[in-house]
């Protein structure tokens, strides 16, 4: 859509604190937008390389592709530190906005934010400028937000399969040219009537230029749950659905594949000479964003949009990583990292390690301007959908979904990432009444790997027992025995398994522990790991606090290792076995050390 078309330009208050630390003076970017009926809210940005070598349009190529469809590069920002006068936003657009700027963008106009080191982002300073007659105008209404509401949308996740077919040519050049052929047929088909997208769990068919009436993105979604409530004798959920999983189809038969075939009687050439096909079936796992008030009949163009999007990804990361394009496979990775307002899917080849896509890795945290110290970007980091919130039969994330802590004007400081829940009577192993600290251990160890921070597996019962007997803390007939380990055993294995340092914090009775309540925000800010407690003959996992400073009214989320049920989420947020406790939670004279373990620095 563009900026033209649209009747008011919203900037969200997460993307200005971005802009008004990250822009320096001469720096230039994207900024990221998202379009609803007549408005464009800027969710995000992208720093861009001022190198003569790295262009402008290559640049642009490269951030379209990795962000889902419904997200779009509405617009540019570049620092500035003196006063502005409007006759240096033309010139600035001039030299940069140019026709293949325009063809590249697909869009005629963009919205153009000087970033002014002293007043920072201000509303008059927001101009509009058509590249097609280089015109410059403000925009008809430009507001910032106080919030970071940008709609009510929904995330399709578009999963399947293409062939890509291309011939290993003797040089890397003529291969990477036939990968690009390979892709642009995907992309033509693709965008063809010939896509289709099933709605998982529906019958409702998705397809360009098959009617499907006045209908919306919510009335379709509404319609899927009345259908499943029918099919399972249920009561239609009055949830809103927020996640869609969609099959990519493609037809081959029929009049509509018909059309994209040659009419005419083809002719035969003959050439004989050495040649190798590959053959990948490629991993299609796209996202978009449609927002509720959608046409219906918009949907699958959307959707389409998505994969085209993603097969230049999987280009982009042939030509990147081009040593082994007829035996690495490009994988896509959707990441959502805590403060970002939209989803980023990079490209990774199976064949290369997380350790060698540092520099990649660092190059997006540097772009996004992100932390340099944590990893966001390793495929542990990777997003974890509806669909994906069990893994190899541990529930993730169980704290996602429960109600208020109701601590009155409360702020909340919660655990950063996805952890696995870890609990009595799992892996076969009956440790009722000795094994909570260890299942509290594996939950801690559960979070580094899904975090990235290691590929190790999560060390069973026995293995932590021999970790404490290698540095010298037990005597060796602790191993296979039923003995207890607290909060220093734990901080020992950590360090000894995972390279992992923590800090230990004491308190001499549980009614104290409401007074460490700043001590423990402060860690889920900074490090956002979960914490060990032990006290008396038992041990918890400390998730986070809701916490109101002024009164000092506190909660902490706890996820209780003494359940030993089934993997029920129901039964264990219902019952308590996650939720917020009160500081009466704890033993009132009991004293307690909490095992808070550090990141490392690392991306």
């Amino acid at each position: 859509m563009a900026a033209s078309t649209l009747e008011e330009i919203i900037l969200l208050p997460t993307v200005l604190k971005v802009l008004e630390s990250c822009a320096q003076v001469d720096s230039l970017g994207f900024l990221i937008g998202s379009a609803s009926r007549k408005t464009c809210t800027v969710i995000g940005s992208w720093a861009c390389r001022l190198q003569k070598f790295v262009s402008l349009t290559d640049q642009l190529r490269e951030i379209q592709a990795l962000l889902p469809a419904g997200r779009y590069i509405c617009g540019v920002y570049f620092g500035w530190d003196k006063a502005l006068d409007e006759s240096d936003v033309k010139h600035f657009c001039y030299k940069h906005l140019t026709a293949a700027f325009q063809e590249v963008s697909g869009h005629d106009a963009l919205y153009v934010v000087p970033v002014i080191s002293i007043t920072g982002i201000k509303q008059r300073h927001v101009f509009q400028y058509d590249i097609r007659c280089g015109e410059l105008s403000s925009p008809a209404a430009c507001r910032l937000a106080e919030t970071d509401d940008a709609g009510a949308e929904v995330v399709f996740r578009i999963r399947g399969r293409v062939h890509l077919s291309f011939e290993l040519a003797a040089n890397v050049v003529e291969t990477i040219k036939n990968i690009g052929k390979g892709i642009h047929y995907l992309k033509k088909v693709v965008s063809s009537d010939v896509a289709a997208y099933r709605l998982l769990g529906s019958r409702t068919i998705l397809q360009k230029n098959v009617d499907c009436g006045a209908l919306y993105t919510s009335e379709i979604l509404a319609a899927m749950q009345e259908e499943n409530a029918k099919k399972d004798g249920k009561k239609k959920s009055t949830e809103r659905i927020e996640e869609v999983t969609v099959h990519l189809l493609l037809q081959t038969t029929g009049s509509t594949a018909a059309c994209g075939t040659l009419s005419c009687v083809p002719v035969i050439q003959l050439e004989i000479k050495p040649y190798t096909a590959v053959t990948h079936q490629l991993p299609i796992d796209a996202v978009a964003m449609v927002a509720d008030t959608e046409p219906a009949a918009r949907i699958p163009a959307i959707l389409g949009e998505a994969v085209c999007r993603q097969l230049e990804a999987m280009e982009l990361c042939f030509r990147k990583f081009h040593q082994d394009v007829h035996r690495s496979l490009p994988r896509p990775y959707h990441f959502r990292p805590s403060g970002m307002l939209h989803f980023v899917t990079a490209i990774y080849p199976d064949c290369v390690q997380d350790a060698d896509l540092e520099s990649y890795r660092r190059d997006l945290h540097e772009r996004f301007c992100l932390p340099l110290d944590r990893p966001l970007f390793r495929r542990g980091n990777a997003h974890l959908f509806a669909a994906d919130r069990t893994t190899a039969g541990y529930l993730l994330n169980t704290h996602d979904g429960l109600p208020s802590s109701g601590v009155a004007g409360g702020r909340q400081y919660v655990v950063q990432g996805a952890y696995a829940y870890h609990h009595y009577m799992q892996d076969r192993v009956d440790d009722d009444g000795w094994g909570c600290a260890y299942r509290s251990l594996q939950t801690i160890c559960s979070w580094f790997r899904h975090q990235g921070y290691t590929g190790a597996a999560v060390p069973t019962h026995r293995q932590i027992q021999q970790a404490l007997v290698d540095v010298g803390d037990k005597p060796a007939n602790f191993v296979g025995s039923r003995q207890w380990i607290g909060s220093n055993e734990v901080s020992f294995v950590l360090d000894h398994i995972l390279g992992v340092t923590s800090k230990i914090l004491f308190v001499n009775a549980g009614s104290e522990i409401g007074n460490k309540a700043r001590e423990l925000a402060v860690h889920f800010q900074t490090q956002g790991t979960p914490i060990m407690i032990g006290g008396g003959v038992l041990a918890h996992t400390i998730l986070g606090v809701d916490w109101n400073d002024s009164t000092g009214e506190v909660k902490f989320l706890i996820l209780d290792p003494h359940y030993t049920g089934g993997e029920d989420l129901k039964v264990i947020q219902t019952k308590g076995w996650c939720g917020w406790k009160a500081v009466e939670f704890w033993d009132q004279t009991a004293y307690y050390n909490m095992c808070m373990p550090q990141r490392p620095a690392a991306i």
